[in-house]
C-alpha cells in the first residue's frame, strides 16, 4: 500500500494551481475548438431568419452568376415600432395627471 502524503499548506497549494491550470488550459482549447461552429450557427440562424422575412435582393452580373443580398430591419425601424404605445402611454400619464390635479382644485 502507497504511503499518504502529508497534507501540508504547499502540497494543498501546489494542487490546486495544478487543478486550476489544467481546468483553465482544457477550457481555453475546449472554447477555440467550438468557437468557429458556434459562430456559423448563429450566421446560419440569423441568415435563416433574415430569409423568412424578407426576400433578398438579387444581383445578377457577367453572363447570368448572381448573388443575394439578405437584410434586416435597421436598429432604427425596430424602434419606430414601439414609439406610438409609447406616446399613448406619455399622454394618458399627461390627462390623468391634469384630471386629478383639476378635480383636487376644486
Amino acid at each position: 500500500m502507497a504511503s499518504k502524503t502529508e497534507s501540508t499548506l504547499k502540497n494543498m497549494v501546489l494542487v490546486l494551481l495544478s487543478v486550476a491550470l489544467i481546468s483553465a488550459t482544457s477550457l481555453g482549447y475546449i472554447y477555440e475548438f467550438t468557437k468557429k461552429p458556434i459562430e456559423e450557427a448563429k450566421l446560419q440562424k440569423k441568415l435563416q431568419a433574415m430569409q423568412e422575412k424578407h426576400q433578398p435582393i438579387v444581383i445578377e452580373y457577367d453572363a447570368g452568376h448572381k448573388n443575394y443580398v439578405f437584410y434586416e430591419d435597421s436598429q432604427l425601424l425596430t424602434q419606430l415600432v414601439y414609439y406610438p404605445y409609447i406616446l399613448i402611454i406619455v399622454f394618458s400619464f399627461f390627462i390623468i395627471l391634469s384630471q386629478t390635479l383639476s378635480c383636487i382644485n376644486l
